[in-house]
């Protein structure tokens, strides 16, 4: 289960948004970051990579999730009346 991306419920047909975060803000920081710093020094171009590695790594470390509000329920079959 990807955090980024919408899921569209099967049985429902309603789409399950993820949960707000803040980590799309602080990569576009790490990124602009790294290009201000690199035009004056070439580390710059250095640091912002690490910084946007932390940050999309943090974005994709597993968390608790909380317990989904759906459950499975069976659906009888009808065919084999």
């Amino acid at each position: 289960m990807a955090r980024h991306a919408m899921r569209v419920s099967f049985l429902s047909g309603r789409s399950e948004h993820p949960d707000p975060t803040i980590v799309p803000l602080l990569s576009a920081l790490a990124v602009g970051v790294g290009l201000i710093w690199g035009i004056f020094d070439p580390i710059g171009f250095d640091v912002g990579a690490v910084l946007m590695f932390i940050a999309l790594a943090a974005w994709g470390w597993p968390q608790k999730t909380k317990p989904s509000s759906h459950q499975i329920v069976e659906v009888p079959n009808d065919r084999g009346r």
